[in-house]
């Protein structure tokens, strides 16, 4: 049965097409993620073009993993994908080298820059 959704009519079999192509493209940019684990790379933040304040973690970072599991305040998945990443000089600081940092994907790949990869 079709569905009015902001002035546009879509059957469910559409919505679910649209979806499952949406998910498609957010697992190829997670192959991106997973490689830049595999490769160990080390990431920094990006020199600051303006005054603003921009999203990005300063100093040597690696991922660590990533996920999709997020959800809005209405409680349903919000659709998009996130790095999680270890800051490296809080190894070894007793509870806070457990401090992870949840990154939007989209943020991560605009305020971050790859330096290294760890031997």
């Amino acid at each position: 049965e079709p569905v009015q959704e902001a002035g546009i009519e879509e059957s469910a079999y559409d919505r679910h097409v649209r979806k499952t192509q949406e998910q498609q493209k957010l697992y190829l940019e997670a192959h991106k993620i997973a490689e830049s684990i595999r490769l160990n790379e080390i990431w920094t933040k990006k020199a600051d073009a303006g005054a603003g304040v921009t999203p990005g973690i300063y100093g040597r970072n690696v991922i660590v993993g990533f996920t999709d599991s997020m959800r809005g305040p209405d409680h349903q998945l919000d659709g998009k994908l996130y790095v999680i990443s270890r800051n490296l000089a809080s190894v070894g600081l007793g509870t806070d080298s457990f401090h992870l940092y949840v990154t939007e994907y989209h943020d991560w790949k605009e305020y971050m820059r790859t330096v290294a990869k760890r031997g």
